[in-house]
């Protein structure tokens, strides 16, 4: 995408600041939240701001991820509310848009809101939209979530362990081996009060699966040893199946029939997706 996207003059508004950071310096720019654009194969991110007398200013941030999926999971990193205004995906609120397309995160910052620069913004939207000119695939491992029960808002793509942690912990270790040859999503199922906990893992091979799958049990619950699931110690249900190189993860679940259920839906999506 082309540098100079942006204008240097947006209505009232006139260009202050114009800078790209890299990977060796993107900590200069986001002290303390680097690690999460950098886990997601960040390369660069173009950073304008714009001032306006008697408004606020508005900061553009064009993130450049490695590929679409690395967009989406930065973007659905915190999901509060998605919608389809812009782009792939869009989340709206007060004065903050973040936006993804393609291989391409979008933050516009205006604060406090005014009904001026709520307008910039939505311009600035478009500008980028334009200049972006096309879609990218979401990763195929999402293909692989069943729609019944799902809470859209609480699906989470990543390649890296500690964000799976972050979203519900399992060890301080990677003990699932989680890496960048993988793709895993989690996401929630059967409503807030007690929602189970879904995760898909696609490796590169069989065999990385299986030695995911033996670490998982030897490190995380020994019991499990032979079986398909166990009541833990919570009284909840926790559950693994293998299908050739995709493990399939339940946790939090009321009981061995949700488990079966739901493992059976991801295993018919997994082999109507592979024929």
């Amino acid at each position: 995408m082309n540098h100079d996207i942006l204008p240097p003059k947006l209505g009232a508004w006139t260009l202050s600041s114009d800078t790209i950071y890299t990977p060796e310096n993107l900590y200069d720019y986001i002290d303390g939240g680097a690690e999460l654009y950098l886990s997601y194969g960040f390369r660069k991110v173009l950073s304008k701001t714009y001032i306006a007398d008697n408004q606020p200013n508005i900061t553009v941030d064009i993130f450049d991820m490695n590929t679409p999926g690395d967009a989406y999971g930065v973007f659905m990193n915190s999901a509060e509310g998605v919608s389809d205004l812009v782009g792939q995906g869009t989340q709206y609120n007060q004065g903050f848009m973040l936006f993804w397309m393609d291989h391409y995160f979008i933050s516009i910052m205006a604060w406090p809101e005014t009904p001026e620069s709520k307008d910039a913004i939505m311009k600035i939207a478009r500008i980028i939209e334009k200049g972006i000119g096309k879609t990218g695939d979401l990763p195929r491992v999402l293909d692989y979530l069943p729609e019944e029960g799902l809470d859209p808002l609480s699906i989470r793509y990543f390649h890296h362990y500690a964000w799976m942690n972050t979203h519900y912990y399992i060890a301080g270790e990677n003990i699932l081996l989680i890496g960048d040859d993988t793709g895993a999503v989690l996401a929630r199922y059967g409503g807030k009060e007690h929602p189970g906990v879904l995760l898909v893992i696609e490796y590169p091979s069989g065999e990385k699966a299986t030695e995911a799958s033996e670490s998982f049990i030897r490190n995380y619950l020994p019991e499990l040893e032979g079986k398909r699931s166990m009541q833990v110690e919570d009284g909840t249900w926790t559950g693994i199946e293998k299908l050739e190189n995709i493990l399939i993860l339940v946790f939090n679940a009321p009981g061995d029939k949700e488990i079966g259920e739901l493992t059976g839906s991801v295993k018919a999506k997994i082999r109507a997706e592979q024929q």
